[in-house]
């Protein structure tokens, strides 16, 4: 049982006053603005600064906006089954990647995929063939049902690759080069 006495709250006053004045004083509200009188506010006209090269030609690109892509899934996981066919440079793979919708609603799932040949294009639990399109660059594939948020999906490729670097182009990915 706890006893309450007058004395041993007076010994003690001094340790909870000063506590109590820490506290209080360490949670100011309202800071006083200093004045300095050697600053001094303006407001201004819209500026407009272009680069000025002294009579050589702008090597600045202006109004162009380069945008990130699109998002519109997730790649949460990847699992890959990678061969090498050294005399032919091809890559014979098979892929499993399982997406989620970025934020928005989908209903077909676009993936970079320049110089493949697609053996079969599978989606877990779904055993009727998908409506597909290929141009040779991307791959377009139609899901059977609109997916949300939330949702998970895994599709399975299997594919052969034919990595061909491109006269002048800048592509970056897996190349076979012969020494």
């Amino acid at each position: 049982m706890f006893r309450f006495s007058k004395i041993s709250f007076i010994q003690n006053s001094p340790v909870l006053i000063f506590t109590l004045l820490v506290s209080f004083s360490a949670c100011s509200v309202h800071k006083e603005m200093t004045y300095r009188p050697d600053v001094s506010e303006e407001y201004l006209d819209t500026l407009v600064i272009t680069p000025s090269f002294s009579g050589q030609k702008s090597q600045v690109k202006s109004h162009i906006y380069n945008s990130s892509a699109t998002r519109a899934f997730d790649l949460v996981h990847t699992k890959l089954d990678v061969r090498f066919n050294w005399k032919a440079e091809t890559v014979i793979g098979k892929a499993w990647l399982t997406l989620t919708p970025y934020f928005n609603p989908q209903y077909e799932i676009e993936l970079d995929a320049v110089g493949f040949h697609f053996d079969s294009i599978g989606l877990s639990g779904y055993s009727l063939p998908l409506k597909t399109k290929y141009d040779n660059k991307k791959l377009t594939i139609h899901l059977p049902n609109r997916m949300y948020q939330g949702d998970t999906i895994e599709i399975y490729l299997s594919y052969v690759a034919l990595p061909r670097p491109e006269e002048g182009s800048a592509e970056q990915g897996l190349f076979f080069i012969n020494p």
